[in-house]
């Protein structure tokens, strides 16, 4: 994802701080609105980083001319939308909580086992962490094009 940055301890920092979020969220949207509105804050902010980090990798990725090393840029550039979901979660669930009563809805979301979880919780191949996978796997199209557009213009690879 990030280079020249530990990702799994920014990962488990970030799984950490939801982990908070949700305890407050339980217990305390009950009687204010600030665990919700917190939480949107961090999302919003998690989201537009997961977005920049895709923004950036991906133009560095669409300037390289090896094949091989620009796949590896899109891919990267792709695993940093995880963080961009994560955030959209946030804002939604921290509207919800601020929401009387529909707070308990968080509760019920997390005890099923629905919540999204980053790579490195130990259930990360469980829930709804599966559709950020597919949204992973699933954008080929935007490496294929652009292979096939330096392909075209005669670009070596």
């Amino acid at each position: 994802m990030m280079s020249g940055v530990n990702v799994k301890e920014i990962e488990k920092g970030l799984a950490s701080y939801e982990k908070g979020f949700n305890i407050a969220g339980y217990a305390l949207s009950l009687f204010t609105k600030a665990p919700g509105e917190y939480r949107m804050m961090f999302g919003s902010l998690e989201a537009i980083t997961g977005v920049a980090l895709f923004a950036i990798e991906g133009t560095k990725a669409c300037f390289t001319i090896n094949s091989t090393e620009r796949s590896a840029g899109f891919t990267k550039a792709v695993s940093n939308l995880v963080y961009t979901g994560h955030g959209v979660a946030n804002v939604v669930r921290g509207y919800v909580e601020t929401l009387f009563l529909l707070s308990l809805l968080g509760l019920i979301w997390d005890v099923a086992g629905f919540r999204l979880k980053y790579s490195v919780e130990k259930e990360a191949n469980s829930g709804s962490y599966l559709t950020m996978n597919m949204l992973y796997d699933n954008i080929t199209w935007l490496r294929q094009g652009v292979d096939r557009a330096f392909t075209m213009l005669g670009a070596r690879t």
